[in-house]
């Protein structure tokens, strides 16, 4: 922090034995006092502990199996779910949804009880009224299961392996890191996301679905839908019938009816009474049914709630003890550091009938259990249904960057000829998935459809590394053998599939070139930390890029509504990559640390200083989740991301959208000031309009320093613009400052203040003769004096240390005043 601030006292304190922890606002600092000997004495410590936690842990897990098998079913995950809704429930409509520990871990019991009940079997003979006491017995030992493997046992773990010599510390953070998203993250995608993105996903390979399944992928998607809708908003719906049901009951009572109930004298005449007006008013079957969804098990009956063909039920379900690899013998049996039986199989089969209890469960694997169904069931429809992925997933990100970047060129399928590796010392054709021009952007678009987790990181830590460096390094490598073609000549060629030319571009023409990475699965925390990866073998060095799953590109689709602002974040995103200072664990966090900090790694930076810590930036995607969860409600509404922009900044912005191609670098360029640059800019522009009326002549705007910017604000009804005196005024600048370059801004405005024209060019130092630096130099020194007598007029004297008027951004007693 700056030296002013380290004299702050914190809002909030606390100390634990060696460790510290000091809150300032939203930063919260972390240091231990322990030196190296007393933090070794620790992990040893630790490390003795460890076969201890671990019976401990595999103890419960054994109460918790014997427990589950003597409870019905049915019930269990009943209870688990209505748990779950409590620990969710809002009851101020003001308060906005946050998810906390209670809600988190609500979610893995019920996760955790549907695993044991596919993977044991009830005891029909020994089952055990589910009563409140021995449900909160439960639940506090399966949460006392993933408490004690995310506390104890992975701190116990990492302690032994730091004594390992041929373990590597870095790689054992990310192993740990790894197995607790595995563990304990669900909810990969936005609710209001899951119909599109199976959509996406499954219509390409319609022909096949119907083969296996009797239904199509599109009906699939509609009535997977329907039980998304059940398990989120049909408690509400069943809740408001059931009260419609009541009030139409009491509003068409009789007389009659009301003096039985005075004289109602047992709970069941009373029943008895209002059955009678019920089914007087034919209201029992709907008066049944939305009981049945409030109290029983008709928001989870699948049968009842879709029209799903049993066939598709059958292949996507797991009856009791049906699953036999979860609890098979051996190191962590039915541990949730394991493949879960739900992420294979989503419903449970229970007498006969299906229920889906967990909506996570469902769709963050649907896609690839579908398929992998289809393998099995269909081995020769294997390639096809690779080929057409293929083509698929190269295509959606295309439609995401339209979005993004509407009227952008869009090429597909980009053959070129060039050396193939390092080495190679023929060229043979390479290809890229696509690329996407525009303004003075390239982007190079590679996509993996390959599945990203498709083992857990504790049963095989080095194929999850595999699937990484395929999903990373291996496009990353197609991009980069992309720029090097891209480089070999002024001109390159592109090819279709036929080997037809089709274009030629320049890179000269491109600003900036973004390479791409892209996969259809969740990929948001892997990617965030894309520049650490060095250690797992993954070395991205020299090759900057963007790697990022097609669900967060979906949602950067919704939240950039102007292709300007997107550029620029991505900009900045790209600055973040090259940052060794910059830690955070969701790609999300990136968006919003954008539009709150907008260069948000210098932001970490200059937090860190000359600090040794690691600094990581996580919660800052919470303004992205209330968004989100405001379109799930239906409310749909506008998209609030924005930055601190003040009026006449966004008035060139909101020109340059009119035609954005054309003013990406403009719009970049001021994006890029720092806020208090922006208001500056800002305020001269409005005090230049507000004194030329009076001048009846241009008033020059000029920054200096990082920002070299020169503005005209023309008003051509009061006096004729005069380009070629503004670039003397240009030139005069870069004399007076010694500038290599300078950029130049002239904005025409009309007579109500609103901008009709704006033109931008550069102007180097190269640009002035050695015949016209005589002149720019006596006016650069006529410039200087007249800002130095103005400052004086107005403040009298002008302090040693203030930065000298004449703009040359140095103090005044080293400048001017020398």
């Amino acid at each position: 922090m700056k030296k002013k601030d380290r004299g702050q006292k914190p809002d909030d304190y606390f100390r634990a034995g060696p460790l510290e922890v000091a809150r300032f606002g939203r930063n919260l600092f972390m240091k231990s006092e322990w030196d190296e000997g007393q933090f070794n004495e620790f992990q040893q410590i630790l490390i003795k502990r460890l076969p201890l936690v671990k019976e401990e842990i595999q103890s419960l897990i054994d109460d918790v199996i014997d427990s589950i098998s003597r409870h019905d079913a049915a019930q269990l995950m009943l209870r688990a779910y209505w748990d779950m809704v409590g620990s969710n429930m809002v009851f101020d409509e003001n308060e906005k949804h946050r998810e906390t520990e209670s809600s988190v871990s609500s979610l893995h019991v019920l996760e955790y009880i549907q695993n044991i009940i596919a993977s044991s079997v009830t005891k029909e003979d020994q089952i055990t009224p589910l009563d409140e006491s021995n449900w909160e017995v439960l639940k506090e030992k399966i949460e006392s299961i993933y408490q004690k493997i995310c506390r104890e046992y992975f701190l116990c773990e990492q302690a032994a392996s730091r004594f390992d010599p041929n373990i590597n510390d870095e790689l054992e953070q990310f192993r740990f890191q790894a197995q607790l998203h595995w563990m304990v993250v669900r909810g990969e995608r936005y609710t209001v996301h899951e119909e599109i993105h199976l959509k996406d996903l499954l219509l390409c390979h319609n022909e096949s679905i119907e083969s296996v399944f009797g239904i199509g992928a599109d009906q699939i998607v509609l009535e997977v839908s329907k039980i998304l809708y059940s398990l989120t908003q049909g408690v509400g719906d069943a809740k408001n019938e059931l009260c419609a049901i009541d009030k139409e009951i009491f509003d068409n009572m009789a007389p009659a009816d009301l003096a039985s109930l005075q004289n109602c004298k047992s709970e069941e005449d009373l029943r008895n009474i209002f059955q009678n007006i019920i089914e007087s008013l034919g209201l029992e079957n709907q008066k049944e049914d939305a009981a049945n969804r409030f109290f029983g098990l008709g928001l989870f009956d699948l049968r009842a709630i879709t029209d799903l063909p049993i066939s598709f039920l059958e292949l996507l379900s797991w009856s009791p003890g049906e699953e036999t690899k979860f609890l098979a013998e051996g190191d962590l049996r039915g541990w949730p550091l394991r493949i879960t039986p739900i992420s294979q199989r989503p419903f449970l089969k229970i007498d006969e009938n299906y229920y889906c209890f967990n909506v996570f469960g469902l769709f963050d694997n649907l896609y690839r259990t579908i398929q992998k169904i289809v393998f099995s069931q269909r081995p020769n429809d294997r390639d096809r249904w690779i080929s057409l992925q293929k083509a698929n997933t190269e295509e959606l990100p295309l439609h995401y960057f339209e979005l993004l970047l509407p009227g952008c060129r869009k090429l597909k399928d980009i053959y070129y000829k060039w050396y193939p590796n390092e080495g190679a010392m023929k060229k043979k054709w390479c290809e890229t998935d696509g690329i996407i021009i525009y303004g003075d952007h390239l982007f190079v678009i590679e996509v993996k459809a390959g599945s990203f987790t498709y083992t857990s990181p504790t049963d095989d830590f080095p194929a999850y590394v595999k699937s990484l460096e395929n999903l990373v390094l291996a496009p990353a490598k197609q991009g980069s053998r992309f720029m090097e073609y891209l480089a070999s000549d002024k001109k390159v060629r592109l090819y279709n599939a036929n080997k037809e030319p089709i274009c030629e571009i320049e890179k000269a023409d491109f600003r900036k070139i973004t390479i791409c990475a892209l996969t259809i699965d969740p990929f948001t925390e892997i990617a965030a930390e894309i520049q650490h990866l060095k250690p797992l073998g993954i070395a991205l060095e020299g090759i900057p890029v963007w790697s990022i799953s097609l669900d967060d590109l979906r949602v950067c689709s919704e939240i950039f509504v102007n292709p300007l602002v997107f550029l620029h974040f991505l900009q900045q995103r790209m600055r973040a990559y090259g940052s060794q200072d910059f830690h955070t664990h969701d790609e999300l966090d990136h968006v919003s640390l954008y539009f709150e900090h907008n260069n948000y790694s210098l932001y970490a930076s200059e937090l860190k200083l000359s600090s040794n810590a690691e600094i990581t930036f996580d919660g800052y995607r919470t303004k992205v989740d209330d968004f989100f969860h405001e379109k799930l409600l239906g409310l749909d509404p506008d998209s609030p991301f924005t930055q601190e922009t003040p009026e006449y900044l966004s008035k060139i912005i909101n020109y340059c959208s009119g035609d954005p191609q054309k003013y990406v670098e403009l719009s970049s360029y001021l994006l890029d000031c720092s806020y208090d640059c922006r208001n500056m800019i800002s305020d001269g522009i409005e005090g230049a309009l507000k004194s030329q009326p009076l001048r009846k002549r241009l008033k020059v705007l000029s920054t200096t320093g990082e920002v070299r910017l020169s503005i005209a604000c023309w008003q051509p009804y009061l006096f004729s613009p005069d380009s070629a005196f503004f670039t003397e005024q240009i030139k005069t600048e870069i004399v007076c400052h010694n500038e290599e370059n300078r950029k130049g801004l002239e904005l025409y405005f009309d007579e109500v203040g609103e901008i009709s024209k704006i033109t931008w060019n550069t102007v180097s130092k190269e640009e002035i003769s050695s015949e016209d630096l005589v002149k720019y130099t006596a006016l650069a020194a006529e410039m200087k004096a007249r800002r130095v007598s103005q400052a004086k007029t107005v403040n009298r004297k002008i302090g040693r240390n203030s930065k000298c008027p004449c703009g040359s951004n140095r103090k005044f007693k080293q400048c001017c005043g020398h």
